[in-house]
């Protein structure tokens, strides 16, 4: 049997131990068909297709392209949703790869206005977290001194929603916040994960939302109808009360 085929067999049976068998021999699996490599590393390029194998089809992002940048570790384009590999992409963890291809997946329309933008990027990042989380099976993300724990999330007052004025708005650590709530409503991916990121992967209103509150009000209404209410409950523990006060979406 064709070694593609032997691996199609392994993997529709989940035979982990005739993976490894494979791998043991000196046979590497084939990269998974929605990849479309430009530029980079073998082992990097086989780093994104295990990750990408961990998620469930309706999660996953249904293309993803590869393009070698000099960028340090791994990160998704905005512009053009590529996945960038740079320097020591390989070593990095599983849940960074993971949280980086939650970006691909999300990669729907954004506003332009800064401070509708900012907010919308820390609900993303948020929601990039809870997704690496639940795919990579642990809530501990990242390493080092970036490392994230959804157990113990940053206490956000105030002062932390004032800083979206400022350049330098950390969009992780607010997101941080709501990726603990996520997860600790949805510990496995489920109902909640899949509404958040179809309120992010589409055209909708977003684009067009000029503040903060009309961003969120926008997202809500790009999200689908059957996870909207519980969506919104998220959004109530997580935000300041004024940006939740736009009954309609611009």
């Amino acid at each position: 049997m064709p070694v593609n085929a032997r691996w199609a067999v392994a993997l529709s049976a989940g035979v982990l131990a005739g993976l490894a068998a494979l791998v043991a021999r000196g046979e590497p699996p084939p990269l998974d068909a929605r990849l479309s490599v430009r530029g980079g590393s073998l082992p990097a390029a086989q780093r994104a297709s295990a990750a990408l194998a961990r998620i469930p089809a309706r999660f996953a992002p249904a293309r993803v392209r590869l393009e070698q940048r000099p960028i340090l570790g791994v990160e998704c384009e905005r512009e053009t949703g590529s996945l960038l590999l740079g320097n020591s992409a390989v070593e990095l963890p599983d849940s960074v790869w993971l949280h980086e291809l939650a970006h691909v997946r999300m990669h729907g329309a954004r506003p332009q206005a800064p401070l509708a933008q900012r907010v919308l990027t820390a609900f993303e990042e948020g929601v990039a977290d809870h997704y690496a989380a639940v795919f990579s099976g642990s809530p501990r993300l990242g390493f080092g001194a970036e490392q994230r724990d959804l157990r113990q999330p940053p206490s956000l007052g105030p002062s932390d929603w004032a800083s979206l004025a400022f350049p330098s708005f950390d969009p992780h650590r607010m997101g941080w916040g709501l990726a603990a709530a996520l997860y600790a409503a949805e510990p496995r991916a489920g109902a909640l994960l899949e509404t958040a990121l179809a309120c992010l992967d589409g055209t909708g209103p977003l684009a067009e939302a000029d503040t903060p509150a009309r961003a969120i009000s926008s997202l809500l209404a790009s999200c689908p109808e059957s996870g909207k209410q519980r969506m919104r409950d998220v959004l109530n523990d997580w935000l300041p009360p004024a940006f939740l006060n736009e009954s309609s979406p611009p």
